[in-house]
């Protein structure tokens, strides 16, 4: 195995465990059932708080839960928009800024079996980048190609196609919104963080990764 592999695997693991995670307070509401909740809210109705903890039953426990993830969920959806809005707006930035590709880049991106998933924009600076959700894509700057050479940039592809098969792009965006929503569970914001460094990923503004 490979060491990006390794770390794939590494942030494949503290990914998945972060999801599965963000999935308890779900199962709990699932749990509690329609039936709990619905008992909470008439009793909120029309006994106020001091009602949830009469009858041999305390339902404060349920209304709180219910509360935090309910906020929790708008937090997440704020958060998901933005980014997406974030993909959107760096995408264009890069279609200004794409440039004809040369052979050598070309026959790197089909050695990498990237084809047909790499541009370079025109840019001095040494980087490259994967982005997009759905359909990610990897972008080299000018300066990076001119500064590599053949095998240097076979590394770096090789590299964006562990991203790209990966669905990182993807990840990066519910391992920002996963913790801001759960934020009742700090076992979220540890597992995003083992996640960063494990990918490779930087967490700048849009889901996608400087080289």
């Amino acid at each position: 195995m490979t060491p990006s592999a390794s770390r794939l695997d590494s942030a494949n693991r503290s990914f998945f465990a972060l999801a599965a995670a963000a999935l308890v307070p779900y199962a709990l509401l699932g749990v509690l059932g329609c039936g709990v909740l619905s008992l909470a809210g008439y009793r909120l109705a029309t006994q106020g708080w001091g009602g949830l903890d009469r009858g041999g039953e305390d339902l404060r426990p349920a209304v709180v839960l219910f509360g935090l993830v309910t906020a929790g969920t708008v937090v997440a959806v704020i958060s998901v928009r933005r980014q997406v809005r974030a993909t959107r707006a760096l995408e264009a930035r890069l279609r200004r800024s794409t440039v004809p590709s040369p052979s050598d880049v070309a026959a790197a991106a089909e050695r990498a079996r990237l084809t047909g998933r790499v541009a370079m924009v025109d840019d001095p600076d040494l980087f490259s980048l994967t982005y997009g959700l759905l359909a990610p894509r990897v972008v080299v700057s000018r300066g990076l190609v001119a500064a590599l050479g053949p095998d240097e940039l076979d590394a770096v592809l090789h590299h964006e196609r562990y991203h790209v098969s990966n669905w990182d792009t993807l990840k990066v965006i519910v391992a920002r919104a996963a913790p801001a929503a759960f934020f009742f569970l700090p076992a979220l914001a540890h597992l995003r963080d083992r996640f960063w460094p494990a990918a490779s990923l930087q967490p700048i503004a849009g889901p996608w990764r400087r080289w």
